[in-house]
């Protein structure tokens, strides 16, 4: 088993919540399939070529919700699923035969989505390798309309 810093506070799995991104009191740590969607979130929200020495970390997801890229469920499928590539490929380079099945990302799948206004959600089915799937909701702030 590994650890991470749980800095995604205060997460449900659905609905509306405010997320503090924080180092907790004093400083959880996460395991399992909550390490694997805090890690899918920071990457899938993270701009590809935005990390400085680490061109190949983010996906363009965000980058096509801001210019426009993304103005249906067509647009937002092509988005998602090309995300989802770019994140698998990213932590694949990480994990070797000592990373756990349930710290093992496997398959991400776009569940359900909501945009309003300024607000897009997303909710985001993680399934481990050791089989465990969660749903998660993300909530992005942008600035497209319907």
């Amino acid at each position: 088993m590994t650890y991470d810093l749980f800095i995604f506070y205060g997460a449900g799995l659905s609905g509306d919540r405010r997320i503090v991104t924080t180092l907790g009191n004093p400083g959880y740590q996460c395991t399992g399939i909550q390490k694997i969607a805090q890690t899918f979130t920071k990457i899938f929200m993270t701009d590809k070529g935005s990390v400085n020495g680490d061109p190949a970390m983010g996906t363009d997801f965000m980058r096509a919700l801001r210019t426009g890229g993304i103005r249906d469920e067509v647009s937002l499928q092509g988005s998602f699923q090309s995300a989802v590539i770019d994140v698998l490929n990213y932590v694949s380079q990480f994990e070797d035969n000592a990373t756990p099945d349930d710290e093992r990302l496997v398959q991400a799948t776009l569940v359900n989505w909501d945009l309003q206004r300024d607000r897009l959600s997303i909710k985001v089915a993680l399934t481990s390798a050791a089989g465990t799937t969660r749903v998660y909701a993300i909530p992005i702030n942008t600035g497209i309309s319907q």
